[in-house]
């Protein structure tokens, strides 16, 4: 008897199994959508034979139909195709269960957002068809469900649809050396690859330093949070590269992307007032006069430092507590109405100073803001450096500030009036002179009247027996041996000047000590004042010497008939440590015996910019010049 019912139990399980198999057909189904195989071609489907399922299997949309219909024992086929118009032809007969007949329908997604075709009818065994515009390369999905679990045996046959090929993919974001360049922190950085010829629409997967990304789509958007070099690739397939099912594949396709941190920015400089302090800058506290930094993100979340100097400023200054002050602009008034008209243009480096607190400023593109004196009546004037071929209107203004703090009320301009004069200057700097060794002589022209300057003549007289190395610009000729000549053809504009740099150098025999002279000359048709066309450097050879020095002595450096008493210094400054200056600034305080008011810069090796808050007291302040360390050749 234990015998008989084993022998039975074997045979149930052989019976149910072989029942199952015979509904096995190929291509075989998948009891979930996300499982199916990929055919690469409705060519696979035609002729197709096989019954629905025959077990409980409810895994289709819901409902079955965008019109109704619900799922029972659905199965599921993948496929794809070159595009256009499908027709799907069903054959369905033998229902054995309830004689309903079968659902059968394409979606364009296992997520049921995106019905292609669908029949839900169930009207008994018969025939339909299904047709479809399909999209080339894409992958569709078939499904066939009995009506209320009903089990059918089915045919199916097809026109179009066949298989589908990819071109070549093209470089990401068509990025010729496939090297692209973001900063540190960009936030949704756009990459995509060009689309299919004919509208294919394959599945694309994107790949960061070998990890899967993004979508499936052609282009995608990434975050860069650190710096370094990382690699995005693309593959496109048609089919589902997650299971195996692949018809045709391309790529991958790889790009090198490199992520930097931004350069610093640069902000202007701030002043607070001392009663402000601490200061709250994005975090840092201020205390003290010093350069600050602060981290920000831009609007694509690229990661910046904003560096900005901050200098405490105390009650005797602008905009702080218990002070006084009025505001204006100083421009070139050429039509000399006194009105800052179009086309007139402002100012920079003229002084402004106001009495009895002996305050002083430059003006410059925004203008200017001068100190005044409470309780007291003020006198405002701005200052002309020749006040031969130039007048300021008005000649001053009268101020009266009473028990008050804060601006006074009212625009204080300058005009600066100037008469049709052509006036050229020449300057001359030299470095020092060593024997064999090449010294720097520079010659600026300085267009000091008001009319442009169109041809001129330059030339520099130096020792018998010095060499010259080169010029810039190149000279026109030598004459006598010791004289450079320019014929300089150019224009020189109101205003404007013109550098001419010569390398020369003593002979290697020359003494230290040895007195030499260099003269420098300016000639132009219809110049007013020949007592500027001249100057002279008179120095010393010198084996050695101090770097950082100031030089005023008028034996050395003087115009012929000292240019109505002007002094003319010669600040030269060197890093002498070991890294370089970033920001370089230069305090003097000038002699009671000179007008300060009639400071002018000559030349300057950098941009420049100048601050005088007390009348005698100047500053000259040097941003990011990047001055090398003594140790670096500048000249090489």
């Amino acid at each position: 008897m234990i015998r008989t019912l084993f022998v039975l139990y074997i045979c149930c399980i052989f019976f149910l199994v072989a029942s199952k198999s015979i509904a096995q057909c190929t291509p075989p189904w998948a009891d979930n959508c996300v499982d199916a195989n990929v055919l690469c071609s409705l060519d696979e489907l035609n002729g197709y034979s096989c019954s629905s399922l025959k077990y409980s299997n409810p895994t289709g949309c819901s409902p079955i139909c965008p019109q109704g219909g619900g799922p029972h024992n659905t199965a599921w086929w993948a496929f794809v195709s070159d595009g256009g118009q499908v027709t799907i032809n069903f054959k369905f007969q033998n229902c054995s269960v309830n004689g309903e007949g079968l659902q059968i329908g394409i979606w364009g997604n296992c997520v049921c957002t995106e019905s292609v075709a669908c029949n839900s009818d169930c009207n008994g065994p018969g025939q339909f068809a299904l047709t479809a515009n399909l999209i080339s390369c894409k992958t569709y999905y078939l499904f066939v469900d009995g009506c209320s679990e009903d089990v059918c045996d089915f045919t199916i046959t097809t026109s179009g649809g066949g298989q589908p090929q990819l071109s070549p993919l093209g470089k990401i974001n068509n990025d010729s050396d496939r090297k692209i360049q973001v900063c540190q922190g960009m936030c949704n950085k756009k990459f995509n690859i060009d689309n299919q010829n004919g509208n294919c629409l394959p599945i694309y997967e994107w790949t960061l330093d070998g990890n899967i990304i993004g979508g499936t789509g052609n282009e995608l958007y990434l975050d860069f949070p650190d710096e370094g070099d990382f690699q995005l690739c693309v593959t496109a397939y048609i089919g589902n590269p997650n299971s195996g099912s692949i018809c045709d594949q391309e790529g991958p396709e790889c790009i090198t992307v490199t992520a930097l941190l931004s350069q610093d920015r640069y902000g202007p400089l701030q002043r607070i007032c001392a009663t402000q302090l601490p200061f709250d800058f994005h975090g840092t506290k201020i205390f003290n006069d010093g350069t600050y930094r602060a981290t920000f993100h831009d609007a694509s979340c690229c990661k910046y430092d904003s560096v900005v100097d901050f200098h405490i400023i105390y009650n005797d200054s602008l905009g702080c507590q218990n002070t006084n002050y009025a505001k204006g602009i100083v421009f070139l008034d050429k039509n000399k109405n006194g009105i800052f008209d179009n086309q007139e243009i402002l100012l920079n480096d003229y002084i402004v100073s106001s009495a009895p607190g002996s305050f002083a400023t430059f003006s410059n593109q925004n203008g200017y803001t001068i100190l005044l004196e409470r309780n007291a009546i003020n006198t405002i004037k701005a200052s002309v450096p020749n006040p031969a071929v130039a007048s300021v209107v008005p000649n001053d203004y009268q101020i009266n500030v009473g028990n008050v703090y804060g601006q006074i009320p009212g625009q204080y301009d300058f005009a600066i009036q100037e008469n049709d004069l052509l006036d050229l200057e020449i300057q001359i700097n030299s470095s020092v002179a060593r024997p064999g060794r090449t010294s720097v002589v520079t010659l600026q022209v300085n267009n000091v009247g008001n009319i442009a300057a169109t041809q001129s003549v330059i030339t520099l007289q130096f020792p018998t027996g010095w060499n010259v190395i080169r010029t810039n610009p190149m000279y026109t000729n030598i004459l006598g041996g010791n004289l450079l000549r320019w014929d300089y053809m150019n224009t020189i504009n109101l205003k404007g000047t013109k550098s001419f740099r010569i390398e020369m150098a003593p002979p290697t025999t020359a003494k230290q000590g040895t007195p030499f002279e260099l003269i420098a000359e300016v000639d132009a048709t219809n110049d007013v004042n020949p007592i500027n066309d001249i100057a002279l450097w008179n120095n010393k050879i010198v084996a050695s010497y101090d770097p950082n020095d100031k030089l005023v002595n008028k034996s050395n450096y003087y115009s012929i008939s000292d240019q109505n008493k002007e002094l003319i210094y010669t600040i030269r400054f060197q890093n002498t440590g070991t890294d370089t200056a970033f920001d370089v600034t230069i305090r003097d305080t000038l002699s009671k015996g000179i007008d300060a008011t009639s400071i002018r810069v000559v030349n300057a090796s950098h941009p420049y910019q100048l601050r005088m808050k007390k009348l005698g007291y100047l500053e000259v302040y040097f941003k990011n010049i990047f001055l090398p360390d003594s140790s670096v050749n500048e000249l090489s």
